[in-house]
């Protein structure tokens, strides 16, 4: 399973936490792993 594919998959969850700022900030450390990966 690709890193991509586990970031979409992890989503979800994300959203659904109450801490957004966490939130966004484990959001775009996931897309910044991608964009070194990619």
């Amino acid at each position: 399973m690709s890193r991509r594919q586990r970031v979409a998959d992890l989503l979800p969850a994300v959203l659904d936490m109450a801490d957004w700022e966490l939130a966004e900030a484990l959001y775009r450390e996931a897309i910044q792993g991608t964009e070194r990966l990619a």
